[in-house]
């Protein structure tokens, strides 16, 4: 893995409360509620390979989503995304109101080793129904810094 993808990969961009992990840390590292209850969200880092994961609890079924690249919240809507590293790549969006996972884009570049797609995702903000996020289509490619560019998605 190039450093710039490294160092995006690291860059959770999240609302929720993330504090520096160690290896004697108890897990999950932040968890938030929806003010209205239906949902719960959790973060948990892997100390093994620098990923974090996403768990998401709506009443009584629990959905994991794995390499989390970043976190945003408005009201009770959270807009995440996924990397291909050790995931797979999109960007989604849950809404608390209803306890839905959608997903909002999906990969486009599958390729061998990344059966998934190699696109790489990090949503950065949701403002006034829209998501922007940064998007490369191949996390391998020798020149990716070149290839990143900012998009948004709508999500009303």
């Amino acid at each position: 893995m190039n450093s710039a993808v490294k160092l995006l990969a690291t860059m959770i961009m999240c609302t929720l409360p993330l504090a520096p992990v160690t290896a004697g840390d108890k897990l999950p590292v932040s968890k938030q509620a929806s003010s209205r209850g239906i949902c719960k969200i959790s973060l948990f880092p892997d100390l093994e390979n620098g990923s974090t994961t996403l768990e998401i609890h709506v009443r009584r079924k629990t959905t994991r989503f794995l390499d989390v690249t970043g976190v945003v919240l408005q009201g009770d809507k959270y807009a995440f995304s996924t990397s291909p590293v050790y995931g797979q790549p999109a960007v989604h969006l849950l809404d608390c109101a209803i306890g839905s996972v959608t997903k909002l884009v999906s990969a486009k570049n599958k390729m061998l080793g990344y059966k998934d797609g190699a696109d790489f995702f990090q949503v950065i903000r949701m403002v006034g129904g829209r998501v922007t996020y940064v998007y490369a289509p191949d996390i391998e490619a020798k020149s990716f810094e070149k290839t990143i560019e900012t998009l948004t998605v709508q999500v009303d």
